[in-house]
Formats: structure tokens, C-alpha cells, sequence
């Protein structure tokens, strides 16, 4: 799967957001510029997993929310130290609110589902929706977003559209 994450605007002078765990998770993400992005099927695997991660140098996490073993994949690798969890494949506001609970600390969407952005703005909590078209570019400006994956970003024409994207 690819997948890429870009930034709307000049990192070098964006402000702090008023969202208060925006911005270790942002900077993580810019940081490590790579996001492990698994689906756990067996829960009883995760600590290992984020451990390995951590001890790698990478201490970032998506874990998806497409498997039951997820919530308690959330809660293992949210008790690893140093591991920064964010929950991916989110699609309702019911699902932020268990992703939160299992100690995701930002959600990942596959689209610009404006009631996931909507209800994570209102509770404070980073959101990064999945974007691929210049309208969905300026929906998520409007909420005040900068920091937004393209997604699928091989199917909608990889890097040379995230080029002409960057533009926007």
C-alpha cells in the first residue's frame, strides 16, 4: 500500500495548533516521515511489534482499526514507552471515541469524513483525514487542517499527482 502525508502549507511557519496534542504527533510524523501502518489480527502480538519499533528507532504506529483484535492492539501498543499510536481506518465518530479510550493519541481516516474531522476538532484530538482531489484539499483548509494524507495515493497517480497536489 502506498500512502504519503503532506503538509498544505510551509512547515517552517505554521503556528502551533490550538489543539494541544496536535502538535507532538504532527512532529513525530514530520519527523519520522515513515508510519508503520499495520492491521493486527492477533493482539497478542502487538507488544513485540511496538517494542521492535521503538528499539528500531521508529517510534510511530498506525494501527488500523479493520481487525477485532484492534482495540486491545490500541491498548498494548499505547503501553509501550516511547510509542506515539495513532488509529487509521476510522470512519465514524463512534470509532474515534474507542480509539481514544484504547489510547490512540490521533486519528487517521481514510477519506475527509467531515463528521470524524468535525467530532475530533470539537474534543481536541489530531486528525489527519485521507485526501486525493484539490476539493477535498480545501474542505479540510477550511477546518483549519494542514497536515493531510494522500490516500490512495498509488491509485490517484502517486508522486506526479502530489506534485501538482502541493500546488493547491
Amino acid at each position: 500500500m502506498t500512502q504519503a502525508t503532506f503538509s498544505t502549507g510551509s512547515e517552517a511557519k505554521e503556528s502551533p495548533s490550538p489543539h494541544s496534542h496536535e502538535v507532538p504527533v504532527l512532529a513525530a510524523v514530520r519527523a519520522h516521515r515513515l508510519v508503520p501502518v499495520v492491521a493486527i489480527r492477533d493482539a497478542d502480538a502487538t507488544t513485540g511489534l511496538a517494542e521492535a519499533l521503538v528499539a528500531g528507532g521508529l517510534p510511530l504506529i498506525e494501527i488500523t482499526l479493520r481487525t477485532e483484535a484492534a482495540p486491545a492492539a490500541l491498548k498494548r501498543a499505547s503501553a509501550v514507552k516511547g510509542l506515539m499510536v495513532v488509529a487509521g481506518t476510522v470512519t465514524t465518530p463512534d470509532q474515534v471515541k474507542l480509539a481514544v479510550d484504547c489510547g490512540a493519541k490521533a486519528i487517521v481516516s481514510p477519506g475527509l469524513n467531515t463528521r470524524v474531522v468535525e467530532h475530533c476538532l470539537a474534543h481536541d484530538i489530531p486528525v489527519l483525514p485521507g485526501v486525493c482531489t484539490p476539493t477535498e484539499i480545501e474542505t479540510a483548509r477550511n477546518y483549519g487542517l494542514k497536515t493531510l494524507k494522500f490516500f490512495p495515493a498509488e491509485a490517484y497517480g502517486g508522486v506526479k499527482t502530489l506534485k501538482a497536489l502541493g500546488e493547491v
